[in-house]
This record gives C-alpha cells, structure tokens and sequence, in this order.
C-alpha cells in the first residue's frame, strides 16, 4: 500500500512539473509571436512614412532664397519664355546670367547697378563673340569669328559707331580706321603676301589705293 502511495505521489510531482514546463513553453511562444508583430508593423509603418520623391520636377520657375528671405538665384523661364539662370547681390540686382535669348546661348556679367557690361555668347551672325559695354550699356569693344566662324574680327566703338576694326581675311588680314559715322576712312592691310593701303573721301569713295 505504501509503495502505491510513493507512486501516486510521484505521479503528481511529474504532472506539476509537466504543468509547469507547458506553461513556460507557452509565455516563450506568446512573447516570440508579439516580438515578431511588433517588428512586423514597425517596418510597414517606416515603409509608410518613408516620403517619396518624384523623378521628375516640374515648374515654370525655381527661385533660391537666404535666410531673411531676399532671393539669391532664379532658374526659370524669363522674358519671351527664355530659359535662364540669374544671380542676385545684396541689393537684388542681378548680377550674373546664363540662358537662351532668341535661340542662343549668351552669358553676362553686371555692374552694381544691374547694367550688362561683360556678354559672352553665341550668336547665328557673329559665331562665337565676346563684348565689354561701358556705363551707358553701349558696346566699346567687340570680338566674334563672323559669319565664316573661320576669320577673327576686333572692332572698337565710341559708343555709337565702329572705329577701328581689325580682321583676318581669307588671304589676308586688315586694319580699318573709321569717322564717326562708322565710314571707313583708312585701311591697312596684306593680301595674297603684299601690303596695301587705301584712302577715302568724306562720302565713303576710294580715293588713293597703293
């Protein structure tokens, strides 16, 4: 009898042990399974939260401010829809330009008050030219490869008309001297290997010619 009691009791022992180690496989499952949920709906929710850019911007004009909100640069469409892209000073007068004017290219450089003094660009009728404007925004000095795109050409203005020029020719290269109507007056030059001078009158005709 005593034996039969030993062994119920040890029974009971391994039932409650039993007991014990499902409950503790239980708690390790449930808090595996909350772990992996937890984990699972942060991901989407960073996925969902995460912005997402566009490939492709489109605006008519972008305009980039400082801090106090005075504008620095412009990328846009300008006049006649020309593309451009300016930069501004202190006082926001535009200072610097790059962009399209009539279908060609043209960089500027502006004084402190806004005026264009310095132009670089390409153009259908002079080719690659590159012109200094005084104050006034009149053209004192020009120089382009001109329609050829294969002949340097210099000319110097007294803010209205050409005084000097100075070119390469085909077979040659020309010094010309101007009145203040742009009327040549005097060339110098060489041509096919020989020099040559020539001398006008005050209506523009060929008077001496060596």
């Amino acid at each position: 009898m005593q034996k039969l009691e030993g062994k119920v009791r040890n029974l009971e022992k391994q039932v409650r042990r039993l007991k014990i180690l499902n409950m503790v496989l239980i708690f390790l499952l449930a808090s595996a399974f909350v772990t992996w949920w937890v984990y699972k709906m942060g991901v989407i929710g960073v996925a969902e939260a995460r912005p997402s850019f566009p490939k492709v911007i489109e605006a008519e004009k972008f305009v980039l401010k400082d801090n106090t909100g005075k504008p620095k640069a412009l990328f846009g469409l300008i006049e006649d829809d020309n593309p451009a892209l300016l930069f501004f000073d202190e006082g926001g007068k535009s200072r610097g330009y790059f962009g399209l004017k009539n279908n060609a290219p043209g960089l500027a450089f502006n004084d402190e008050r806004g005026k264009m003094r310095v132009a670089l660009g390409l153009s259908e009728e002079a080719g690659p030219f590159l012109s200094f404007l005084d104050e006034m925004n009149e053209v004192r000095f020009f120089a382009s490869l001109g329609k050829t795109r294969t002949c340097p050409l210099l000319q110097f203005y007294d803010g209205k008309e050409t005084r000097i020029s100075i070119g390469v020719v085909e077979d040659g290269a020309v010094l010309t001297f101007c009145d203040k109507q742009g009327h040549p007056k005097a060339g110098i030059g060489v041509k096919e290997g020989e020099g040559f001078l020539l001398l006008f009158d005050s209506s523009g005709q060929l008077k001496f010619s060596k």
